[in-house]
């Protein structure tokens, strides 16, 4: 599976990202198809970040966490990447139906996330942890949804910053490219999406340099720096053209409803 010089990336479906294609990869034990000679993607299921602590949920997120590390060398860097799933349907609710601030419960999913982590610290491995992207709005009904969407980026903010707390805690690498996914607005730069809740591969320049940036050395003998500026370059210019397109094809939807309107009202 890989040795020192790979980051093990393992997590519920947002792990797909780094195989390097705008897919899905399968679920775990079936292997993923990986692009990268440094990234190994894992996809658990839709394993929550803080049911990672127990035993015999639904996913059986532990048991395959678990059974999936055994088989990697010890000191491999393994990079966790749960916690967008509780942000965008769990954590938020729960506040609501237990009439608790939101602040407690992210506190208390983060503090039981990193108890698995600091499990695996001390069985050797080098760890790394993925921020939690942020939420758009999608009718997808495996991927649902609660709050508005500036909402569950907020609880998403949260969840983030105690994640950097707690790998500072620990001297870990936090990899977060969370602010350059959201305007000032908080709504979610949707291009960057390939099926309005997964990031593409569009957005993977950026998380190269941003690895770069906090963890050179896990990237430097497979790319020297003036590469991944040369991709970042295209992915702005790729980021330009689909926001302009979004525009156009917003503008071209709201004049077709302009035009329906006009029509229902000249024949009432």
């Amino acid at each position: 599976m890989g040795g020192v010089d790979v980051i093990h990336c393992i997590g519920d479906s947002h792990a797909s990202f780094f195989s390097g294609f705008d897919a899905i990869q399968p679920a775990y034990p079936e292997s993923a198809s990986n692009k990268y000679p440094f990234f190994k993607g894992y996809r658990l299921g839709s394993v929550l970040a803080y049911s990672l602590t127990n035993i015999n949920t639904k996913e059986k997120g532990r048991e395959k966490l678990f059974d999936l590390v055994k088989q990697l060398p010890r000191a491999s860097t393994i990079m966790m990447c749960f916690g967008e799933i509780d942000c965008r349907c769990h954590l938020l609710k729960q506040a609501d139906l237990q009439e608790r601030p939101l602040q407690d419960l992210v506190e208390q999913c983060v503090r039981r996330y990193f108890q698995v982590i600091d499990e695996l610290i001390g069985m050797g491995f080098r760890m790394m942890v993925w921020n939690a992207i942020p939420s758009a709005n999608s009718t997808n009904i495996e991927y649902p949804t609660y709050g508005s969407m500036e909402e569950r980026n907020k609880c998403s903010i949260l969840f983030n910053s105690y994640l950097k707390m707690e790998c500072e805690k620990r001297n870990l690498v936090f990899l977060s490219v969370f602010k350059k996914l959201i305007k000032g607005n908080l709504k979610s730069r949707t291009v960057y999406f390939f099926d309005g809740i997964h990031l593409g591969q569009m957005a993977m320049p950026m998380v190269l340099r941003e690895i770069y940036r906090v963890a050179p050395d896990l990237l430097k003998k497979h790319y020297p720096l003036y590469e991944i500026l040369f991709k970042n370059v295209i992915a702005r210019g790729k980021w330009l053209f689909m926001s302009v397109k979004q525009f156009l094809s917003f503008r071209q939807n709201v004049r077709s409803i302009s035009r329906k309107i006009t029509e229902a009202y000249r024949k009432g």
